[in-house]
């Protein structure tokens, strides 16, 4: 594993850089727990996956950002 992309693989990079590119404002339901599980993961702890009602989009959109963040400083 290279140690630009950890705690990804260069593959699970890759293929988390394709998906959030194509993200728009609205996240799949189908995408929920690996994008939160990618979130964890850059985070360097494990929280619970909040639900995918309203209340939760700020949750949600911190989750993105971070991902976002994570692969911009790293391009």
């Amino acid at each position: 594993m290279e140690e630009k992309y950890k705690p990804f693989s260069i593959e699970e990079w890759t293929v988390m850089k394709a998906e959030v590119e194509v993200l728009g404002a609205y996240l799949p339901e189908s995408q929920l727990r690996i994008m939160w599980e990618r979130c964890t993961r850059i985070r360097g702890k494990a929280e619970n996956q909040p639900c995918s009602c309203k209340g939760s989009s700020g949750l949600w959109a911190r989750c993105i950002d971070d991902i976002r963040a994570f692969i911009k400083e790293r391009e």
